[in-house]
Order: structure tokens, then C-alpha cells, then sequence
């Protein structure tokens, strides 16, 4: 295991070094190990937000270092700890930033779908446009995560639902242009 001891020796080498004039690219990769190391401990004391920023620290030091999917691991289990304080906001942060480091990470779907439930729920209550947008944004992401069609199955017929209401009530108004649109959407799901 290494302790904060290891860590600040790491550091006090670094600057040792610096001072002998050592090129920055040794003492950058001597720190990005530091930060590495620092980024483990915090995580498995089970603090997930602050390990990530270490890993990207890591990574802006030493280019080599390819630490995307482990950092897209920590948001994940940092969104997972947001949704259990039922911080929607950070879960979503955090959600997004895994997707972006790392798509193929596991249970990611899952994930998703607890994160994005509200877009779908907003639609749901209001099928204005801007929910509409929100929604469909939402599903699109899901099904470049989904690993199989079975999950999308019961967002598909939630979506076709309402857009099919909102095309009746567009129809009962003669909004014709709108209820096309609303057609043509059905169509692309």
C-alpha cells in the first residue's frame, strides 16, 4: 500500500531534481506517477470525485500515461454515488464525463437510463419541444450504449406514446405542419 509518506517523498524528489536541473519531462513523468498513486489511495478510501482531477493531472503530465478508462471508471462510480445522495446535477456531470473517456465501459446503460429517467419523465408530463429535443437527445445517447435492443424496447414505446397523443391533439387543432413532424419522428424511432 502507499502512504502520503510515499507520495511526498515522490514530490520532494521532484524538486530535488528540478534543482539539479534534471529535464521537466523525467520529473513530469516522477510526478504524474505521484498524482497516479495519489488518484488510487483516494479511491479506495471511497473518494470519487477527488480521484479523478488526480488522474487528469497524471494524464496532462505524462501524455503516455493512457488513463481514460480508469478515470471513466471513478465517474461512473462517482455518478453512481451522486444518484445515492440523489444529486441529480452531479450524477448527470459525472455520467457524461465516463461516456466521453470511455463508451464501451460496462453498465454504463444502466447508469444512463437512472440519469436520464427525468428527461423522459419531463416529456411524459409536457410534450412540449424543448422536452421533446431533451428526450430524444437522451434515447439516442442510450441506444449508442445499449448493448442489445431489449433495454430500448420500453423507452421506444414511452417515446411513441406520447409523440402519438401529441400528433392527435395537432391533428384535433389542425396544426398539420406540426403533426407531420410529429409523424416523421415517430417513423425515426
Amino acid at each position: 500500500a502507499v502512504s502520503d509518506r510515499d507520495i511526498a517523498a515522490i514530490r520532494a524528489a521532484c524538486l530535488s531534481a528540478e534543482q539539479l536541473g534534471i529535464p521537466t519531462s523525467q520529473t513530469d513523468r516522477l510526478r504524474a506517477q505521484a498524482l497516479v498513486l495519489e488518484g488510487q489511495q483516494l479511491q479506495k478510501v471511497g473518494d470519487a470525485a477527488e480521484a479523478p482531477p488526480k488522474l487528469e493531472d497524471a494524464a496532462r503530465l505524462d501524455s503516455d500515461l493512457n488513463l481514460n478508462s480508469e478515470r471513466a471508471k471513478l465517474y461512473a462510480r462517482g455518478c453512481r454515488e451522486a444518484l445515492a445522495r440523489n444529486e441529480l446535477a452531479a450524477a448527470a456531470n459525472a455520467f457524461h464525463a465516463a461516456v466521453s473517456l470511455d463508451p464501451t465501459l460496462p453498465d454504463l446503460f444502466e447508469l444512463g437510463a437512472m440519469v436520464l429517467e427525468p428527461k423522459f419523465v419531463d416529456f411524459e408530463s409536457n410534450a412540449s419541444k424543448e422536452n421533446e429535443i431533451s428526450a430524444i437527445a437522451a434515447y439516442d445517447l442510450l441506444a449508442r450504449l445499449a448493448t442489445g435492443p431489449m433495454p430500448l424496447d420500453a423507452l421506444r414505446t414511452r417515446l411513441s406514446t406520447v409523440i402519438s397523443l401529441r400528433c392527435r391533439a395537432e391533428i384535433g387543432r389542425d396544426a398539420l405542419a406540426e403533426a407531420v413532424g410529429s409523424f416523421e419522428l415517430l417513423r425515426q424511432l
